[in-house]
């Protein structure tokens, strides 16, 4: 490791240059460089599969290990954003190199905002007429067929990300006849803890990043948000293979397709591997490239952020086990101290806008003993208020509903008495007396139509949004 400090303007390659997957262990090694200095290595360990895969099943399995290595490569381009990208390891149809290439231009937009990069006529994967793998089941390979034809069982593989979206999922699948499990990507006690109450089968796969990754980003390296969640909903899609799920359900609410500011002529989305936009890419192309008997979609994609916070005030029995706040899922452990028990640090735009959007549907008293302090009666968390109601400066980059929803609650908190006279509410009803106003806005309560359920899901959702 050289001493000088990094300079990324220096390089501009970067190479996929190995990746390999072992049955038997689970173990999955995927390679990069940049330039001709450095060499990265990442790996992941999947759950050993307990039965033996076919020949196209593997096939499917070496598919997405190549979508993996792809994916989890964007944490080591972002070092430089060189402009030139190369894979070693096979060929990209047109449909899977599109795929990546906006996955990397869209998903890297806020890192690409932070550092005021231009990411234009970067990110390019190339494309030939083929996939192939390298380093797997050499019977794996033989076939060049786009597609592979397998069949999987009914089985539905929830991501869990701690939350109460993906517990909201767990709920609603769990009314119908179809075995359920969920899935984590890292090791974090507070998500397991809260899987455990699922009472269903939880599966973790551990991912261990290049530790040299941390030593550039001390040297001057580019650094900043990459869309983690493409990197786990892949990571899902292969363990379903492994163990016999036919779909991967992911809960990601309409919200997410909201972006945050437009820079260099395009919408930049802190949310972009939650959008739509990924769900619909991701769903097309494992049908095009991978399998037609794999699936993928959001069950929550119809709802808003406060019609699944009200769906989720019923659900008691995770209240004060579920977290969404990022500083609980570091990777050296929860970041949190003091009144929110580890996890809620009460001082984040995640923080504020679920305690916001709970705070409708929950009596004071519960959401206090949650949260173990009032946000909204801390005057110096004004600013951050005022930026998810749309009054600040811009949407914060983190994964909060819309504006239309923050102001909806404090519309409706300014005129309950329990609520009213919060130090927050207080000023910004003085702020924007026509706060106060009765907002109606069935629109934040009915089902959207944008979203990839079919008739039996649409009715899961329908039936669990009644109110």
């Amino acid at each position: 490791m050289p001493t000088r400090m990094f300079q990324p303007e220096q390089y501009t390659t970067f190479t996929f240059t190995q990746r390999t997957f072992d049955y038997e262990s689970g173990k999955v090694v995927l390679g990069y460089s940049l330039g001709e200095e450095y060499r990265f290595v990442e790996t992941y360990f999947f759950p050993i599969p307990k039965r033996v895969l076919s020949v196209a099943e593997k096939q499917v399995v070496e598919k997405l290990v190549l979508f993996l290595h792809l994916a989890a490569g964007v944490s080591y381009y972002k070092t430089a954003v060189p402009e030139t990208i190369i894979l070693e390891t096979g060929e990209l149809s047109p449909e899977v190199a599109r795929f990546f290439s906006e996955l990397y231009l869209h998903g890297l937009g806020e890192f690409s905002f932070r550092n005021s990069l231009s990411l234009t006529g970067r990110c390019q994967f190339p494309q030939g007429k083929k996939t192939s793998a390298n380093g797997g089941d050499q019977e794996a390979e033989e076939s060049t067929d786009s597609q592979s034809t397998i069949q999987l069982s009914k089985k539905y593989l929830i991501p869990l990300g701690g939350g109460k979206d993906s517990l909201v999922s767990v709920e609603m699948l769990r009314t119908l006849p179809y075995p359920l499990a969920t899935f984590v990507l890292g090791d974090f006690p507070v998500i397991e803890a809260v899987a455990k109450l699922t009472e269903v089968p939880l599966f973790v796969v551990k991912r261990e990043l290049d530790p040299q990754l941390f030593e550039l980003n001390k040297q001057g390296a580019y650094n900043g948000h990459v869309p983690i969640s493409a990197i786990f909903s892949i990571s899902a899609l292969i363990t379903a293979v492994l163990e016999d799920f036919s779909t991967v359900v992911a809960s990601q609410e309409r919200s997410a397709s909201s972006g945050n500011v437009v820079y260099e002529g395009r919408e930049i989305n802190h949310q972009y591997s939650k959008s739509f936009a990924f769900e619909r890419a991701l769903h097309d192309v494992l049908k095009s490239d991978v399998s037609d008997a794999l699936s993928y979609f959001s069950l929550l994609r119809p709802l808003s952020e406060l019609h699944i916070a009200k769906i989720f005030s019923r659900l008691e029995e995770y209240h004060y086990r579920f977290t969404s706040c990022n500083r609980a899922f570091h990777l050296s452990g929860s970041q949190i101290s003091g009144p929110g028990r580890g996890l809620w640090c009460g001082n984040c735009p995640k923080c504020r806008f679920v305690f916001l959007a709970l705070a409708p549907f929950l009596s004071r008293k519960e959401l206090l003993q949650i949260f173990g302090q009032n946000l909204l009666g801390q005057v110096e968390q004004l600013q951050g208020f005022l930026d998810i109601l749309g009054l600040g400066e811009m949407k914060p980059f983190e994964c909060v509903g819309e504006f239309e929803e923050a102001w909806w609650c404090f519309s409706h908190l300014s005129r309950i008495p329990e609520w009213k006279s919060d130090a927050i509410i207080q000023v910004i009803v003085q702020l924007a007396p026509e706060i106060t106003n009765e907002l109606k806005d069935p629109a934040l309560f009915s089902l959207g139509t944008e979203h990839l359920l079919d008739a039996e899901m649409k009715s899961v959702v329908h039936e669990f949004a009644r109110p």
